[in-house]
């Protein structure tokens, strides 16, 4: 999520992205708030067993159309 958990920048886009490493290194909050909110994300949306479950759910869908 663009601003919450990093950054997104335009593809080969060197300016953007040395502004956004910039505004990182310079800014001790920025850099706590992204980190916490990266790892709730990945805590959240990451886990194992419900990662595997889509995937074979997928695999399911995938047979029966076939």
């Amino acid at each position: 999520m663009d601003g919450v958990t990093g950054f997104l920048v335009p593809e080969r886009d060197v300016d953007a992205m040395a502004r956004k490493m910039l505004a990182l290194a310079t800014d001790a909050k920025l850099r706590s708030q992204m980190g916490a909110a990266g790892r709730a994300y990945v805590v959240e949306n990451c886990d194992l067993e419900k990662q595997n479950a889509s995937l074979e759910g997928l695999y399911d869908e995938i047979r029966a159309s076939v």
